[in-house]
């Protein structure tokens, strides 16, 4: 711009007067500065906007606790603390105390800006600032966790309102003897508390709800002992296994605290998609093998996950899948034998495939070359034959459908060039079996003589 400006200069007009150039250069200026001046206007207009909005978050959290301490204080004519009851037994509501004028259970509208107001209550029945999760069968006379969250559109990256207080019934009040707490604790892939996620439980006659708090823990209080079972409820969400709303079981005992152990762990599916590969000039088989997804936290199904092809699909999408930090080894094959860190290979397991929460992958693992000639009895080579792949007696262990494999048909020489799992193979033309080799990742080759 500068260059521009002192070119003008040298062709600045007889007349005294501003050439198109210098015109030009200060126009292109003037919009510059004007643009600068908008833009910090802009930015100090969302931020007044914010902090008028915030303070009226702000009015709103305080208002709703207020109306909810009242409740929970009154007394009936009669002695009675009804109040107590309403308030706990309305663990999570939304627009609970609508402003005159406005819409039962909708946003609180005030000043223009519709304001969401979430009330949660949470028994803290090992005491005060003590969670359940922590372990323990002892309750105490419990105090109840009013939080007051207040949200508003637009809000961009500045944080709700929440204001908290602590509310405590009087002794007598609250049966502890004739109720049972059930805690359940949900973890994060990091390890950190799964914080707001729904929880149900029920005995299959009532069903109650919960959310999880800041410490990841969810404590409901039930008035009949027996079998509970707990239902995770979040959105595209998984367990280890991929379980989408795993639901384990409990048993409430009447005037005790019960922790559901070990911890439930809950986060976002993620997705591996598998594409394979193999050396130049060799041919994948269709359908594709199976592909295993290896991690030893994975205890109850053997440190691994397989995922087969859907119909003639090339890429293998294995989805819910738990993101371990620890990532996964992935290989093809299902088969026990196929996995390179086992006999007959004795090699290392292929590097960790790391999966944040949520997220889709592509990925690629490559399956050895083998090369298999199909001869005659006179050892002639046979043209256009179809060969196919089988696991021997004995080497069958964990292996789905693939343990049978459609490799294709030979060439002009007799040769099929085509790619197999890790493992032990037979190749098979019509009704006869070649011997068995073992395919260790390195180029392989084989024959089989058909009569």
């Amino acid at each position: 711009m500068i260059d521009l400006v002192t070119r003008a200069r040298r062709v600045r007009r007889s007349d005294g007067g501003f050439t198109l150039i210098e015109c030009m250069v200060a126009v292109m200026l003037l919009m510059i500065l004007s643009s600068a001046i908008f833009a910090v206007l802009l930015t100090a207009f969302k931020t007044t906007r914010n902090d008028r909005a915030r303070v009226g978050a702000s009015d709103l959290a305080s208002r709703e606790l207020e109306i909810v301490r009242q409740l929970f204080n009154s007394v009936a004519p009669d002695g009675s603390r009804p109040g107590v009851a309403t308030v706990i037994g309305t663990p999570h509501v939304t627009n609970p105390d609508q402003i005159p004028g406005g819409i039962a259970t909708q946003p609180l509208n005030v000043g223009g800006v519709p304001y969401t107001v979430q009330r949660d209550v949470e028994p803290q029945v090992a005491g005060p600032g003590v969670s359940a999760c922590d372990g323990g069968s002892l309750v105490a006379h419990p105090d109840y966790n009013v939080t007051v969250t207040v949200r508003w559109p637009n809000m961009g990256g500045t944080r709700p309102v929440v204001n908290s207080t602590i509310l405590t019934p009087p002794k007598g009040v609250i049966n502890d003897a004739a109720t049972a707490y059930l805690a359940v604790k949900v973890k994060t892939a990091a390890g950190t508390p799964s914080v707001s996620l729904p929880v149900t439980v029920s005995n299959g006659v009532t069903t109650q709800n919960a959310s999880t708090d800041s410490a990841g823990c969810a404590v409901v209080g039930v008035t009949t002992a027996g079998t509970y079972t707990v239902q995770l409820n979040g959105t595209g969400m998984v367990d280890y296994y991929g379980t989408s709303n795993p639901a384990p079981s409990v048993v409430a005992t009447l005037g005790q605290l019960t922790v559901v152990t070990p911890a439930l762990n809950y986060d976002a599916a993620a997705e591996l998609d598998v594409t394979f590969t193999s050396d130049p000039g060799f041919a994948i088989p269709s359908p594709r093998p199976y592909v295993t997804l290896g991690n030893v936290n994975l205890s109850a199904s053997g440190g691994v996950r397989i995922f087969g092809p859907v119909g003639a699909a090339t890429v293998i999408a294995a989805k819910g899948l738990w993101p371990f930090t620890t990532g996964y080894a992935v290989w093809p094959g299902s088969c026990a034998d196929a996995n390179p860190a086992m006999a007959p290979t004795n090699g290392s397991t292929n590097p960790a495939t790391v999966l944040a929460p949520g997220a889709v992958m592509p990925t690629t693992v490559k399956l050895t070359a083998v090369d298999i000639t199909v001869v005659n009895g006179a050892g002639a080579p046979q043209v256009g034959v179809a060969v196919t792949a089988t696991k021997p007696v004995g080497s069958t262990t964990g292996c789905q459908a693939d343990q049978t494999l459609t490799l294709g048909v030979t060439d002009a020489t007799g040769h099929l060039k085509t790619s197999l799992p890790n493992g032990k193979w037979q190749a098979k033309s019509g009704a006869s079996l070649g011997p068995a080799f073992s395919v260790i990742g390195t180029p392989t080759t084989t024959q089989v003589s058909v009569p």
